[in-house]
């Protein structure tokens, strides 16, 4: 990846609904816009969540199988860089897999797992780290004792609602990133009828030198499937990537 340029990532999160088919669609579309990266969560609900909690019940039906996971990342790695997203150590595990032939992001619920975040930067050639969430001064510590991989390392931020509000993100982040030289990028969760709100809020990210932009995909929307209230659809998504690149 060049170092000046601006990076697309098309981010998968849960609007699949558990359908392989879906997942497989999105990965079509991903090839036909101008996005340079394609993001896939990897979920193990069981480790998140306590056994037939309304969580767990939740979000285990957006478990796709493992085996279903490993054909499509094989069918697709020589065509797209693609991102694992991990939120487990047992997902990490399976991640580990595919170290030579994708790149992996830590999800913000093992962010602040240093012993996981030093193996990947020893494992992975790119690692994108979700700080979403996180107060400054676990930021600071987190990044101290990883600076050293700095250069393989991606600090991603978006303020955690959905949707979220623009005026809720912590943009002075963004400007600590660039002081301690670390690559950074925006995470956007702004409500998808508001065009403007998330060309605002993306312009600001790139004023304060954001080098990767992750923002939510659907298939359909009017199907009302998870995390849509963030996602666009492809045609809007190619609309977004060619506006934000004439901005930058």
């Amino acid at each position: 990846m060049e170092k000046n340029k601006l990076n697309f990532i098309t981010e998968i999160a849960s609007t699949h609904n558990g359908d392989i088919n879906i997942v497989r669609k999105i990965f079509k579309n991903h090839l036909k816009s101008k996005s340079d990266l394609i993001k896939f969560q990897l979920l193990n609900t069981d480790e998140l969540y306590e056994t037939n909690s309304k969580l767990n019940n939740k979000f285990k039906k957006l478990e796709i199988e493992r085996l279903l996971i490993e054909k499509l990342i094989l069918q697709y790695k020589k065509k797209t860089k693609i991102i694992l997203e991990i939120f487990d150590e047992k997902s990490y595990d399976f991640a580990k897999k595919f170290s030579n032939s994708v790149f992996i992001k830590i999800s913000c619920s093992e962010a602040d797992n240093i012993s996981l975040i030093l193996n990947s930067c020893q494992k992975f050639k790119k690692i994108f780290i979700n700080f979403s969430g996180y107060e400054f001064n676990e930021i600071k510590k987190i990044l101290k004792r990883i600076k050293i991989y700095r250069k393989k390392v991606v600090l991603l931020y978006g303020f955690q609602s959905y949707p979220s509000s623009s005026l809720d993100l912590r943009y002075e982040l963004f400007d600590f990133f660039k002081k301690n030289d670390f690559t950074f990028g925006y995470s956007d969760h702004t409500y998808f009828k508001n065009y403007n709100e998330l060309i605002w809020a993306t312009s600001v990210a790139i004023a304060k030198g954001a080098k990767f932009i992750e923002k939510h995909v659907c298939i359909n929307q009017k199907s009302k499937p998870p995390d849509y209230i963030s996602a666009l659809e492809f045609k809007e998504f190619n609309k977004y990537i060619k506006d934000t690149k004439q901005i930058y």
